[in-house]
């Protein structure tokens, strides 16, 4: 789904027919997909308007628009294979079934490979008449330049009111663990689904804390980060300390702030593995990591 506050920006990609290639980007779980969903149904709409009755909002109302190719990045290394990116290439040379437009989407950008992204280079360059071009990401800064200089970037804007949007979407419902763990209206949406995936996170940002301020020890969290996903784990930690760096820097320079940069530094190092799908000994980094974690919170008082 798209949110309301990403309206402004989905009008103006709506009324600028002369827009044929998107770089859809936001800050992490802020909704890039579900922007470029609504932007597909804008663009494939026979009246523009998402109208939902033409022909070709039944057949994306049905995920089956054949002139809708979408990839995604697949295998165990998570990437846009060269050969995806090529049958894209094919399949945009080819008649459209409808007679109107095509959208290609290719979600998560970044993890197309150099050689992925030369071969999608050319379409960027030269669209085939008719064809139009979603891209998305959360990571710009991975993408070659040669590809962000092709397509027409858009920033969405991120939640403002978090606790108003969960309270008029949840109503009735306790959504003060969610609040704890995300500010991101995608990760909230599904930590509300999932009740136990939300007490996962919950332990886990809790435990951290709790190990911060000396009343557990580093080897403790291990059973805690073990039950979720390894970027997961790897996130929220990384999310809690840069909250404490900017409550601490109002201060000024102190060892405490000294001590947070260092930890989050050794925890981006430690994380580059993970973001480039090697596998990662969770108890051997959390109880590394936990031990500067410990040390840093004992310089808090």
């Amino acid at each position: 789904m798209s949110y309301p506050w990403h309206q402004p920006q989905l009008d103006q990609l709506a009324q600028d027919t002369r827009v044929q290639s998107v770089l859809v980007t936001s800050a992490p779980g802020q909704g890039v997909a579900g922007f470029a969903e609504a932007l597909t149904r804008v663009w494939m709409c026979e009246s523009g308007t998402e109208c939902g009755q033409c022909r070709g909002c039944r057949f994306l109302a049905q995920d089956a628009h054949p002139d809708v190719f979408t990839r995604i990045p697949e295998g165990a290394s998570h990437t846009h294979q060269i050969d995806a990116i090529r049958a894209l290439v094919q399949a945009s040379a080819s008649t459209t079934h409808q007679g109107g437009g095509r959208v290609i989407r290719i979600f998560e950008a970044e993890r197309m490979n150099i050689s992925s992204a030369n071969a999608l280079l050319k379409l960027l360059e030269e669209p085939p008449a008719g064809t139009r071009f979603i891209l998305t990401t959360e990571r710009p800064g991975r993408l070659p330049p040669t590809v962000l200089s092709r397509v027409r970037k858009v920033v969405l804007p991120s939640l403002g009111d978090v606790a108003g949007w969960l309270a008029s979407t949840f109503p009735n419902q306790d959504t003060s663990a969610a609040r704890g763990v995300s500010a991101a209206p995608d990760t909230l949406r599904q930590l509300m689904a999932d009740p136990e995936a939300l007490s996962q996170r919950d332990e886990w940002r809790q435990g951290l804390i709790a190990a911060h301020a000396g009343q557990r020890k580093a080897g403790a969290l291990i059973a805690a980060a073990q039950r979720l996903n390894t970027l997961v784990w790897f996130d929220d930690w990384y999310v809690l300390a840069l909250e404490r760096i900017k409550a601490e820097v109002v201060r000024g320079q102190t060892p405490y702030l000294a001590a947070l940069c260092t930890f989050v530094e050794r925890l981006e190092r430690e994380r580059k593995p993970a973001l480039q799908q090697v596998t990662v000994d969770t108890g051997l980094v959390v109880q590394a990591l936990g031990d500067l974690w410990v040390r840093a919170g004992r310089l808090s008082t």
